[in-house]
């Protein structure tokens, strides 16, 4: 979102995978969520070098098969992927507040995918991302039945994830609404 408010002549087209909404502290909780958050994995990376991640089954931390499912619970688990997890967390309200500047994509061609399992754990999860699909004129917003992560790595909810893709680069090449 920040490329397109900045770059909007190199942009054709915007694919949001259940996206963070630069109005996100706003959201019911959130502040309160994310300073847990910010607590939780200031200490995690300490702990983790204690080994506790070898605890953790492969399975809770990816559904990808093996071996790629234990290499993303190694990393997840790790001090170093537990770092970068506090870094990211400390630059959101920065890369938010650079967001916002993104207020139309005008007609451009746009994609917002939800997954059901943030609209149920997130209070006010579904009305962001309908003000994120709000974003353009030629949009769609498809609700899957998955988690967060599993739009990547659930076999089905990914097929969900490539489909909103193809339908974004095919409506950008016909210069058609979006399917």
């Amino acid at each position: 979102m920040t490329y397109a408010a900045r770059y909007p002549n190199e942009v054709a087209g915007v694919v949001l995978l259940d996206s963070s909404t630069p109005y996100q502290f706003d959201l019911p909780g959130y502040a309160g969520t994310y300073k847990m958050l910010q607590r939780g994995y200031g200490v995690a990376q300490s702990v983790a070098r204690l080994g506790v991640g070898l605890l953790v089954p492969d399975s809770v931390m990816s559904s990808l098969p093996a071996p790629a499912g234990a290499q993303v619970a190694t990393f997840a688990t790790s001090p170093r992927g537990l770092r970068n997890v506090r870094d990211e967390l400390s630059e959101l309200p920065a890369a938010f507040d650079q967001a916002k500047a993104l207020h139309t994509l005008g007609g451009k061609p746009l994609a917002v995918v939800t997954a059901t399992g943030s609209v149920r754990d997130t209070a006010g999860w579904g009305a962001a991302q309908n003000r994120l699909a709000a974003l353009s004129s030629n949009g769609s917003h498809r609700i899957v039945d998955a988690t967060h992560a599993g739009l990547l790595n659930d076999e089905h909810a990914a097929g969900a994830s490539v489909s909103a893709i193809t339908a974004v680069v095919a409506a950008v090449r016909t210069q058609t609404p979006v399917k």
